[in-house]
């Protein structure tokens, strides 16, 4: 997490793929809001990391991820709808609470085989 979004690498990327009529187009051939994926039978894997804590859902700072959220809007867009995110916490701390995320995250990792 950047400044509660990505990084600029990752959206010079994402603009690269956001391709009208090659990964997305209008349903209606206008610009009317009504976006259709063309990407099929796809899987994403989010893994973010962040410096704090308390940015998942129903946490206190859930309103200050704006990484998360856009990059599962992204993919929406794009048509691809199986889209697991996981985020590895507190990374700033380092310690024994970064070492408690990571175990964490590693498990969640190997239950997504």
């Amino acid at each position: 997490m950047y400044n509660w979004s990505i990084p600029s690498g990752l959206k010079a990327y994402i603009d690269q793929i956001m391709r009208i009529n090659e990964t997305w187009k209008f349903r209606s051939s206008i610009p009317d809001g009504d976006y259709v994926g063309l990407l099929k039978n796809k899987q994403v894997y989010i893994l973010s990391s962040r410096g704090d804590t308390g940015y998942g859902q129903g946490e206190k700072n859930q309103h200050m991820n704006f990484q998360t959220n856009y990059l599962e809007l992204i993919f929406s867009i794009l048509g691809v709808k199986n889209i697991k995110t996981l985020s590895l916490d507190n990374e700033e701390f380092g310690g024994d609470i970064f070492q408690k995320g990571q175990m964490e995250i590693y498990h969640a990792i190997k239950q997504l085989k």
